[in-house]
Parts: structure tokens; C-alpha cells; sequence
């Protein structure tokens, strides 16, 4: 299950928990849609994985990191 409209909608502000777990049994790391990118992590395993990553950065100013 992709990341999509119906993530925005008032009943996914009111209780997004069912739709995080979606997401983290179809997909539990999804490459956002844009420009600029990014990723949307929403498992466990894959989100200490990617924190762990020294390829991942946040750091405009890094070399090999985001735009």
C-alpha cells in the first residue's frame, strides 16, 4: 500500500494507526513521490537499519548527501 491521498485525509488525522500498520505490512520502507524525495520508513527493523546507515544523512552539506 503506497502512501497516497487517503493519508490525508480527516479520518487518518483522527486515528492513523491502522493505516501505519498497512503501510508497514505492504511496504515498511517506500521512496516518497517529488523532487526532492525521501523515504518513508514505518518499520521497526528497517527504521534502526536506517539510522544506523552512515549512507543516509540529513545533511545538505555532506558530501553524497540530499540536495
Amino acid at each position: 500500500m503506497p502512501m497516497n491521498r487517503q493519508h490525508q485525509g480527516p479520518e487518518f488525522l483522527r486515528d492513523p494507526y491502522p493505516a501505519y500498520a498497512a503501510l508497514r505490512d505492504a511496504a515498511p520502507l517506500q521512496r516518497l513521490p517529488g523532487e526532492r524525495g525521501g523515504f518513508l520508513v514505518t518499520g521497526d527493523a528497517e527504521a534502526r537499519e536506517a539510522f544506523t546507515d552512515p549512507r543516509l544523512s540529513k545533511d545538505t552539506g555532506r558530501p553524497g548527501g540530499p540536495p
